[in-house]
């Protein structure tokens, strides 16, 4: 079984991921980035020639609380998220699954698991096409892996 952000990048990797497999991936809204609101779609750059004051809520007392205007919180994406993540977890108990996703659901996900504390979860450096890997038999859930980019070669890394 494969769920998937329905925003192009997250989507077009589990399409990838899956063509030896014979499966599609069900888009799910609940893998889909945080929303942005009067930022969303525009690059850090862009960002900070608008408002060089900006930092991304890095400096906010309330990491799972802060938010742009019209946009998303932390807090309330882990909400969302967490919610399905259980259903998948109940319903495909023993099976792997496979979970596309973006930076800020990866983010959530390392706060519900305690991975990362809450006050500390925007400085988590989240790995451009990283692997997790999570087993959930008999009522409990281990990590196996998070947040991994070591299948990548080191030549990608370095943008060779």
């Amino acid at each position: 079984m494969a769920y998937s952000s329905p925003l192009q990048r997250a989507l077009k990797t589990a399409e990838i991921v899956l063509r030896h497999h014979q499966l599609s991936p069900i888009l799910e809204e609940a893998l889909q980035e945080i929303n942005f609101g009067i930022y969303q779609g525009k690059t850090i750059e862009e960002i900070l020639k608008e408002d060089p004051s900006f930092d991304g809520g890095e400096n906010s007392l309330d990491q799972m609380k802060w938010k742009v205007k019209g946009g998303q919180s932390l807090g309330e994406k882990l909400e969302q998220f967490k919610k399905r993540f259980n259903h998948w977890c109940q319903v495909h108990q023993g099976k792997t699954i496979l979970l596309s996703t973006h930076g800020g659901v990866k983010r959530v996900l390392a706060v519900y698991l305690k991975l990362v504390k809450p006050r500390e979860v925007r400085k988590l450096m989240i790995q451009n096409a990283s692997v997790s890997i999570f087993r959930f038999e008999k009522g409990k859930l281990e990590v196996e892996l998070f947040n991994d980019s070591n299948h990548l070669h080191e030549e990608i890394l370095e943008g060779r």
